[in-house]
């Protein structure tokens, strides 16, 4: 298997993370695009590598499409990465160490009046990730982590801001100050110059609750299931392929509960949302280039499918990915007598 994938493989499984809840996806700390294209089950070789991960697109909640005042809202993000690729094994899968430490800028429109604006870092992420390969092109990985937590900032004031102007209701606890727990399970099949690549992901969030007086206990993010799936051809340098990605709630939000036209207070007070857990549905294309040792991959994509937002998404992702360090080749010395 070539290097390329190897280094493409679990250098996305540390980027589970773009925390900041009602982000370009369900609400769910992980954005269900950032994978997608990347083989995360290959073993990389031994040694250490960079990743980045820009990602530019819309805000999901942003718009008011019931009073007819949509406006353009924002989430983008950038997330550096850096992976070891331990020299050691465990039942014969090659064992990663996985950190980052993600930054966000997040633009909101509410109820077309005000633009609400933060920027700053989020919950960083550490994790480990235990890849096999089979042989015959199959590969596959088992990658758990944590979202670690954090206080305050600019992003946290613009979600409480966004919450505020919408509900009438002040949040006075801070957001992204709660760990959450992700694992992802990933497979990747590579032969002749095709690509394919398959992930599911699970994220447990920990104690995030907001006060809402006539409410029952709510959580403002929600445990979330996210999956996706890549077929790409490389020919020579360049990679070209179609996307596929999904997320939705596991559980209920305070957003998606304070949307419910029947909620206890009897007011619909998220106009332009649906009651319910959010999911989505985006298609797109892929194109990648190896620099050789830089390599890219540039995904457009855009909602299919949208159940419980105010509007749909269209986001621009690169990934950028570089070798570091890599452990030399150890070379066989044959004794002559």
């Amino acid at each position: 298997m070539s290097i390329k994938y190897k280094v493409i493989g679990v250098a996305m499984g540390a980027i589970s993370l773009v925390g900041l809840g009602g982000s370009a996806h369900a609400i769910s700390v992980t954005p269900a695009d950032t994978f997608v294209g990347l083989d995360l089950a290959s073993p990389l070789p031994e040694g250490i590598y960079f990743l980045d991960a820009a990602s530019i697109g819309g805000f999901r909640y942003g718009g008011d499409h019931v009073n007819g005042t949509a406006h353009a809202s924002a989430l983008n993000y950038n997330v550096p990465v850096l992976i070891w690729s331990t020299p050691w094994t465990l039942a014969g899968g090659r064992i990663e160490a996985l950190a980052a430490l993600p930054f966000a800028e997040l633009g909101i429109d509410a109820n077309g009046r005000s633009r609400l604006y933060g920027n700053g870092l989020y919950n960083p992420f550490v994790g480990l990730s235990w890849n096999f390969s089979f042989g015959n092109g199959f590969s596959v990985s088992y990658s758990p982590g944590v979202y670690l937590p954090m206080s305050g900032g600019s992003i946290d004031g613009a979600i409480q801001g966004y919450v505020l102007s919408h509900t009438g209701v002040a949040i006075t606890n801070d957001l992204l100050n709660q760990p959450t727990f992700d694992q992802k399970l990933a497979f990747s099949y590579h032969q002749n110059g095709w690509n394919a690549t398959a992930l599911a992901e699970y994220g447990i969030v920990g104690d995030n609750v907001i006060p809402v007086a006539f409410l029952p206990k709510q959580f403002f993010f929600g445990d979330f299931f996210n999956y996706n799936l890549a077929l790409t051809k490389t020919i020579g340098k360049w990679e070209l392929g179609v996307v596929g990605y999904g997320s939705l709630d596991t559980t209920n939000t305070a957003l998606t509960t304070l949307a419910c036209p029947n909620n206890p207070a009897g007011v619909y007070l998220i106009r332009g949302a649906t009651c319910g857990k959010t999911s989505q549905f985006a298609l797109g294309g892929l194109v990648g280039y190896n620099f050789g040792p830089v390599i890219t991959q540039l995904i457009v994509s855009s909602d299919v499918a949208i159940q419980g937002y105010s509007t749909r998404d269209t986001r621009a992702t690169l990934h950028a990915i570089v070798p570091l360090w890599t452990a030399p080749t150890p070379h066989v010395v044959t004794a002559k007598y």
